[in-house]
């Protein structure tokens, strides 16, 4: 036990181990940190009573009281519950712990760059976990982290991270690059979508119908899968900020992920999958052309994370040395800029008429 109270915080223990004895699993297992995780702890469980397991423990804090058990637990259970098996199977919960038990997945990262294949994988998830939810069952889940239904709130998510890294940044070198690359961009692209929208007579501040929402795995990308080592087919992981949410959203954060970004190519064979989903495509192809330089700027933002108090928290949490993160933050935010500059200047790459 005392391995596993130093991977997993002696503060926790008491929850984990009525979740370990409710599933049968010995607190004398060996236990092991997994790497990859940000913000928790993910410990890979072995003993003598069955399969490896991996036990998840969540960053939780008075500053950042997001229910990320909730949510990823929630949709994990959802999906299997409607046949989906490309994503580990959610065993067991302690909500008064912030801690869960689900099947070990044995494999590797995902080559890269994806190929059409791992792409057609990807979004055949997207529409798997969507295929039910109208159903009652969907009904509970709850919304995604950050979800957005107007395109004042899209535009609003990204004023606040801005806000939010000019606070943090203001006593080192980044506020300049911030003030003199990022925010003109920013401005460019929020004057555009405004524009746009008032040309197509949309009201920035019209909710989305619900109808036209979807159930969100967010933060989704081939940085969260595992190729099986079975059969070197993609299972995703890491539903922490899943949801409810603007399928635009979801689309524009699967084109502008910093650690395994999605090729451009792919990016009218995905309009056609996440159109799909939609009763009124035409008013979605706006959204999705429109908000993919905005979540550009949103991924920019997110690479200076590690700059930020409370995502630095989270990592120490995790258990990640910083110092290499903080030196690469800028690297991967100049990168994710010109992204977002080329997805501004794409033009009519999706037609909604």
């Amino acid at each position: 036990m005392t391995a596993l109270a130093n991977l997993a915080g002696s503060d926790r223990m008491a929850g984990i181990i009525a979740l370990l004895e409710r599933n049968d699993v010995s607190s004398q297992a060996s236990a092991e940190l997994l790497c990859g995780g940000k913000n928790n702890r993910v410990i890979r469980l072995v003993s003598d009573r069955g399969a490896p397991l991996v036990l998840k423990v969540y960053f939780r804090s008075a500053a950042d009281t997001r229910d990320r058990l909730k949510n990823e637990f929630s949709f994990a259970r959802f999906a299997w519950a409607q046949g989906v098996r490309t994503l580990p199977e959610p065993i067991d919960a302690e909500p008064s712990e912030q801690c869960a038990l689900f099947e070990f997945v044995a494999g590797t990262k995902p080559l890269y760059p994806p190929t059409a294949a791992m792409i057609a994988e990807a979004l055949a998830f997207v529409q798997e976990i969507n295929r039910q939810r109208f159903a009652d069952a969907a009904a509970g889940l709850p919304t995604g982290s950050e979800a957005c239904f107007s395109i004042a709130a899209h535009i609003d998510l990204v004023n606040k991270r801005i806000g939010r890294l000019l606070d943090d940044h203001a006593g080192n070198g980044a506020k300049p690059w911030i003030e003199g690359k990022l925010l003109p961009l920013w401005r460019t692209i929020e004057n555009s979508v405004l524009s746009g929208a008032a040309t197509r007579g949309v009201d920035p501040e019209r909710t989305l119908d619900e109808q036209e929402r979807i159930i969100s795995p967010s933060d989704f990308g081939f940085h969260n899968a595992i190729a099986r080592a079975t059969d070197g087919r993609l299972c995703f992981h890491d539903f922490e900020y899943a949801g409810w949410d603007d399928p635009a959203k979801l689309f524009g954060d699967f084109f502008n992920q910093i650690e395994m970004p999605v090729p451009h190519e792919f990016l009218p064979a995905a309009a056609g999958s996440f159109l799909a989903l939609s009763q009124h495509p035409r008013n979605l192809a706006w959204r999705m052309r429109a908000l993919l330089p905005v979540y550009a700027v949103k991924w920019c933002c997110i690479a200076l994370n590690p700059f930020v108090a409370a995502d630095a928290a989270r990592r120490q949490f995790a258990g990640h040395d910083t110092a290499e993160i903080f030196r690469q933050s800028l690297e991967r935010a100049a990168r994710q800029l010109e992204r977002a500059q080329y997805f501004h200047q794409l033009g009519e790459w999706l037609t909604d008429a």
